[in-house]
């Protein structure tokens, strides 16, 4: 698998942790001050944001261990939690989720290799 593989790879495992999430965050969002719609939104578009970046990153990447892509990830969430309005929890699921992801993504990393 060439270069281009592991980011379509690495971009299927995160977007379905993404929808994951989206599905595990719905009611929560539902209960805040802003209306449902808006809450939808807003999340779609942050863990898209960050997935995306996340995406970049492993894409550029010449090797990875667990160690680096798990940097990579609270890099990326310590920079989400500073510059958006996100909840604590929100994020840190999302972060927790695309962990759990690195398996399937050195899978795929080694078999490119």
């Amino acid at each position: 698998m060439g270069y281009y593989g592991h980011r379509n790879y690495a971009g299927k495992i995160i977007g379905a942790g993404v929808f994951g999430l989206l599905l595990g965050a719905a009611a929560g969002m539902l209960l805040s001050p802003r209306s449902g719609r808006e809450n939808r939104a807003k999340l779609r578009n942050w863990m898209r944001n960050m997935s995306d970046e996340l995406n970049t990153r492993l894409s550029e990447a010449h090797d990875m261990t667990r160690e680096k892509y798990n940097q990579m990830v609270d890099q990326l969430s310590d920079r989400y939690r500073r510059l958006q309005d996100i909840k604590e929890n929100e994020l840190d699921d999302f972060s927790d989720e695309l962990k759990r992801r690195w398996d399937r993504i050195r899978q795929r990393w080694n078999q490119g290799n």
